[in-house]
């Protein structure tokens, strides 16, 4: 009896093991790619009569995934479809759009979502309430805004991707590393947006000629203490989107208003806005070397950190802001070579001149003239005082933001001047 018992069992082993792996066999969700339209940028604009207007690029999997290289082959052939669909809501824009397309739409690998400046002054919340309630939709998605229209970014021609969209990620990527605009994604954009505190900024994308080489990341600063500004990049309006004649290039901050699109800082402004908040990480300035010295001191931004301190008194708000900035000499062509504790403590007090200038900017913009909150000081006074922040709060938009005294000290502190404390001087005698 007992030999029968591991006789049986044996013999039904593997026919457990086959009944067992039939549920194993796939994934109940499990799509073939060739059967999707994959949404890789999706582009919401806003027409004169009010509809919404989106331009998706959508993957061609064949091709993108194709061995040749970009370029190769037959030059018409690319590897996305444009796709244009107007309609009352993203809703009726997206089954439009399904019922335009062979494969099921997919929007799990979407990069980017670019609103125009009509759709971000109107449409945001609308939009944004589609695109989170839809499940294959990831929230880390990043969120731009064009000066223009998004249909403008997202028909371009991508010169170093196969897509726009892997195109507009690379360059959000490379913006960690730059001070030129501030990327929010969808859910922290979200949050913001929807909150009665804290307004909601993203990063502007923009078309930029080729041509132009106005693009400077520097600003000088005179001994006088008045700021040259740098060169801006003036964006260029493209009547062809296949053109090569235009790039993309983030540029500036769009700023929200209780909800709605209120405007643009430019990258000094922008600049100035992430000294407040504590997340300058890079950039560089370039300091006068003085009068009848046409050298000059180049400098690269390090790190920063701020802190906020409220101070209600009467009902009267008012904020401290400390800043902490440091840099380090990237290079030094001044008449006078030797960097001495005197002549450090000049380019200390010129770079913290720059640096006054730039949040002194933004406050001017930001809160005097727009009386948005971007920079949470409102968030900050409801920590520190819950209680008196109700009877704030109604009047925060109204006049209270704009009228408080805002008290900023820079304190900037050039750390390193590299291998060599004087600078290099060629032999004129020879």
């Amino acid at each position: 009896m007992n030999k029968t018992k591991p006789f049986l069992l044996k013999l039904l082993f593997p026919f457990l093991l086959l009944f067992v792996s039939i549920g194993l066999t796939g994934c109940w969700s499990a799509h073939e790619v060739n059967d999707l339209a994959i949404v890789n940028v999706m582009g919401i604009d806003q027409t004169k009569t009010g509809q919404l207007k989106v331009t998706t690029v959508i993957v061609k999997p064949p091709e993108l995934f194709s061995e040749s290289p970009i370029g190769s082959g037959n030059p018409n052939r690319s590897p996305f479809l444009i796709q244009t669909i107007t309609g009352k809501s993203m809703f009726d824009v997206m089954e439009k759009l399904s019922n335009a397309l062979s494969g099921k739409i997919y929007l799990g690998h979407l990069n980017i979502v670019v609103f125009g400046k009509e759709a971000a002054k109107h449409k945001m919340g609308n939009s944004l309430d589609f695109l989170k309630r839809e499940h294959d939709f990831r929230p880390n998605i990043k969120l731009l805004v064009s000066r223009t229209t998004a249909e403008e970014i997202v028909k371009q021609r991508p010169i170093l991707n196969s897509t726009i969209g892997l195109e507009i990620q690379d360059l959000v990527k490379s913006s960690r590393f730059s001070t030129s605009s501030m990327v929010s994604d969808i859910m922290k954009f979200s949050e913001k947006l929807e909150g009665d505190i804290e307004d909601a900024y993203t990063g502007s994308v923009n078309t930029v000629s080729n041509n132009d080489d106005s693009h400077s990341n520097e600003q000088t600063l005179s001994t006088q203490g008045q700021v040259q500004p740098r060169n801006r990049i003036e964006e260029q309006s493209n009547e062809n989107p296949k053109s090569d004649a235009h790039a993309l290039r983030l540029q500036g901050t769009a700023v929200f208003n209780d909800g709605h699109l209120q405007g643009f800082l430019d990258q000094d402004e922008t600049e100035g806005l992430l000294l407040l908040k504590g997340k300058l990480h890079s950039g560089s300035v370039i300091l006068d070397c003085g009068p009848n010295d046409n050298g000059a001191v180049g400098l690269k931004m390090m790190h920063s950190q701020s802190s906020y301190s409220p101070h209600l008194s009467q009902g009267t708000p008012t904020m401290d802001v400390n800043i902490n900035v440091k840099a380090d000499i990237g290079d030094y062509t001044c008449a006078e070579k030797t960097i001495n504790t005197g002549r450090m403590n000049e380019l200390n007090h010129q770079f913290e001149n720059v640096l006054e200038h730039q949040v002194n900017e933004v406050l001017a913009i930001a809160q005097k003239q727009w009386q948005t909150d971007i920079f949470g000081f409102g968030k900050t006074f409801y920590q520190k005082y819950p209680d008196e922040w109700k009877a704030l709060a109604p009047h925060w938009k109204q006049g209270l933001l704009k009228q408080m005294d805002v008290h900023v000290d820079i304190s900037a502190n050039i750390e390193r001047y590299g291998l060599s404390k004087e600078a290099v001087k060629a032999n004129e005698s020879r």
